[in-house]
Order: C-alpha cells, then sequence, then structure tokens
C-alpha cells in the first residue's frame, strides 16, 4: 500500500516536472516569434 503510494506521488512529481518544462519552452518559442514580427 505504502509502496504503491510513493509510486504514484515519484510518478506525479515527473509529470509535473515535465509539463513545467514542456509549458516554459513553449512560452520562449511563442517570445521567440513575437520579437521576429
Amino acid at each position: 500500500m505504502i509502496e504503491a503510494a510513493l509510486i504514484g506521488a515519484v510518478v506525479l512529481l515527473i509529470g509535473v516536472i515535465i509539463g513545467q518544462i514542456g509549458l516554459s519552452q513553449r512560452l520562449r518559442k511563442d517570445a521567440r516569434v513575437n520579437e521576429n514580427r
């Protein structure tokens, strides 16, 4: 039970980190496009 909860928490944390990285990269790309215009 505890192990399953721990694995779930780790997976959730990794998902959040990947989401944050993907979002920041997308925002950077949009900023670059706006600068080029």
